[in-house]
């Protein structure tokens, strides 16, 4: 979760995020990330948190052009996460770059994980 800005009025963040194949991706949320959208519409599938935050999947056939994060997740155990995913068949990419940041397991972390 990112915390609100601080000119925000304080709701939660949520994201847009493009698919090719609605079905394709329902499967490697359900299957990968033990997801099950909570509500669909027209527009696409919509998968919500606890806490409010919530992201919607869309049909588009420009999915997979963008080269950069479109969503994370912020969570109490990375390494426990890495492990679960992998054993759920998430593979993780290296993406090889002139810049200095850690990484951990092919993540880049931006300062997140404790030295």
């Amino acid at each position: 979760m990112c915390p609100a800005p601080s000119h925000g009025t304080g709701t939660v963040f949520n994201a847009t995020i493009p698919a090719n194949d609605l079905e394709r991706a329902r499967a490697f949320n359900a299957d990968k990330l033990g997801l099950t959208p909570t509500r669909e519409d027209s527009a696409g599938l919509i998968y919500e948190t606890p806490d409010g935050a919530w992201f919607r999947l869309y049909r588009t056939p420009y999915a997979g052009t963008a080269r950069h994060t479109i969503a994370g997740w912020e969570v109490e155990d990375l390494e426990a996460e890495v492990a679960e995913l992998k054993a759920r068949g998430v593979a993780f990419e290296e993406y090889r770059s002139k810049s200095v940041f850690p990484t951990f397991d092919r993540l880049l972390l931006l300062g997140l994980l404790a030295a």
